[in-house]
């Protein structure tokens, strides 16, 4: 195991819940379970653009599937309410225990950071509505390198920025995907479980690991104080 220098937090479900989105559909008449439905599809086109090359925003193919959705179950105006709950991604709350987390996290004396597969105009605007860019030095989004997490390119513009090793950097997420995409190009890794119910679909293991945010938390500095951690 390396010391830590660099944290990159993934954003949407990793510190940010999307349950103000759930509500979204629940106004629609919809059930909650169709906002990861859409989300996960949201994912799926964006992985699969990857594979040939191309490449297409979050918010682009978001709106895409959304308004598909709606159409098939009959909600008038489809294009105009899925850009308006598109909106709400800038009103998301904190998971339980971020702050406290981050805080915690500050005793590495890391750079901190984000990379997301959405906007990260988006990500500085929760950071800052909930007093959080404190802790964090900059945003990163894969719209910087036209290319999905979890291919390399997304990771490897975090870590050449900063001029770190892949092996000193960490990497933490409530998706297993992102973590093995971090893990592919030498970061360490750290699970949240709670998210996927610890059924992660990865062969590889994370480096760290815990039900939620704060407990992974304690578990990376608990292994990172070890003094026979190499540098």
């Amino acid at each position: 195991m390396k010391r830590i220098e660099l944290i990159i937090f993934d954003v949407n479900q990793t510190m940010f819940s999307l349950k103000k989105i759930e509500k979204e559909f629940e106004k629609l008449g919809l059930n909650h379970l169709f906002c990861e439905i859409w989300f996960n599809s949201v994912l799926k086109e964006g992985f699969a653009l990857n594979k040939i090359n191309k490449f297409m925003s979050f918010k682009d193919i978001g709106i895409s599937i959304l308004t598909s959705i709606l159409l098939k179950n009959k909600i008038k105006n489809p294009e105009k309410i899925s850009k308006r709950i598109l909106q709400n991604f800038n009103k998301l709350t904190p998971v339980d225990g971020l702050e406290k987390s981050l805080n915690m996290l500050n005793i590495l004396d890391a750079k901190m950071t984000t990379l997301t597969n959405g906007n990260k105009f988006t990500t500085l605007k929760l950071l800052s509505n909930n007093n959080l860019n404190r802790f964090i030095e900059k945003t990163f989004s894969i719209d910087d390198v036209k290319s999905w997490k979890p291919s390399p390119d997304p990771y490897l513009m975090v870590t050449n920025h900063y001029k770190v090793k892949p092996e000193n950097a960490l990497m933490i997420a409530c998706h297993s995907w992102d973590l093995q995409g971090a893990k592919n190009v030498g970061l360490q890794t750290g699970y949240i479980k709670s998210y996927e119910h610890g059924l992660s679909h990865s062969k590889s293991i994370p480096d760290y690991e815990g039900d939620n945010i704060l407990e992974l938390s304690e578990n990376i500095i608990s292994i990172q104080q070890d003094p026979l951690i190499a540098t």
